[in-house]
């Protein structure tokens, strides 16, 4: 009933289930799809965990705001830098690791 006036997540859902069943996706991709579709309902995505095998359970894992994603990101990378100030090339060969996988990330998202 929580999506009861937007009939498009039901089918959706129904879609997922659908290609799982005819193992056009793995479990790991269902997964994936269904935490995306019920984004932002926990309960939703906690109460899919009935059907899943014990080995793909998903955690239940407080999700945090983006301005602390940030912070934790910014704070990692501080940490990076510091562990590797006496080799700046290490750090620098880090740097391009990360603008590497933010361009992919990027480019599979558009």
């Amino acid at each position: 009933r929580r999506f009861g006036d937007d009939p498009t997540v039901y089918n959706r859902f129904l879609d997922i289930m659908k290609g799982f069943k005819a193992q056009q996706i793995s479990t790991k991709a269902v997964i994936e799809k269904v935490s995306t579709l019920f984004a932002g309902h926990k309960d939703l995505i906690l109460g899919f965990n009935a059907f899943l095998p014990q080995d793909y359970r998903i955690q239940d894992t407080p999700e945090k705001p983006p301005e602390q994603q940030f912070d934790s990101a910014y704070n990692y990378v501080a940490r990076i830098k510091q562990r590797f100030i006496n080799q700046p090339e290490v750090y620098k060969q880090f740097l391009i690791i990360l603008q590497r996988y933010k361009d992919v990330s990027r480019s599979i998202s558009h």
